[in-house]
């Protein structure tokens, strides 16, 4: 009978541990085609519906808009708030691009990107640098910082004094044959409270 070998047995597990685990890619539908309207004006939407299979659906003036899958890490429950959508066309493919504010607030509290490009603006100053598998680096004041899918980080707007936490939901990179195709990334920004220093 082999011995049953429990060093490659721990291993295997921290291996599997280790691996990051991609995430299915962000899908935002039902917004018009590129080149219909560039930037969407906010719209108040009275309603929000999350399914089981983690769907988000809204009524965008005439669209049906549809998010999936929707982050746990967000709120399930979204009270009547402002949403503008885009497409920004590029040679890669669409970028999708949605923002959330609520009623009481001058400012949005969530943006999310999904077929993002690298040269993405985040904030001013911080920018998306190398999109590689299963993680980014940001270009924070020209200094990269990585960042690996489902890891907060903590991005600070220094002209507007606020904190976002920016999450990679997941990256994309062609394959080799596809000579046109570019790195892209699905991610959410949420604003949060600035940390004590």
């Amino acid at each position: 009978m082999a011995a049953f070998d429990w060093q490659g047995a721990v291993l295997a597990v921290l291996l599997g541990l280790a691996t990051p685990v991609l995430a299915e890619p962000l899908q935002i539908a039902g917004l018009s085609p590129p080149g219909a309207a560039s930037l969407a004006a906010e719209v108040l939407v009275p309603r929000f519906q999350l399914n089981a299979k983690a769907v988000l659906a809204f009524s965008l003036d005439d669209q049906r808009v549809h998010i999936s899958p929707w982050p746990a890490q967000l709120p399930a429950n979204l009270g009547a708030q402002y949403v503008a959508a885009r497409t920004v066309v590029h040679p890669a493919g669409p970028m999708r691009i949605v923002t959330f504010r609520r009623a009481q607030d001058a400012d949005a509290w969530l943006r999310m990107a999904a077929g993002g490009g690298q040269r993405s603006l985040l904030l001013p100053d911080r920018i998306v640098g190398r999109i590689n598998d299963g993680f980014v680096y940001l270009l924070d004041h020209n200094e990269p910082r990585r960042v690996d899918v489902n890891q907060p980080v903590t991005l600070t707007d220094d002209a507007h004094r606020e904190c976002w936490q920016f999450v990679l939901l997941n990256t994309s990179i062609p394959q080799k044959s596809q000579v046109d195709a570019e790195p892209r990334a699905d991610w959410y920004m949420r604003r949060i409270a600035c940390p004590q220093e």
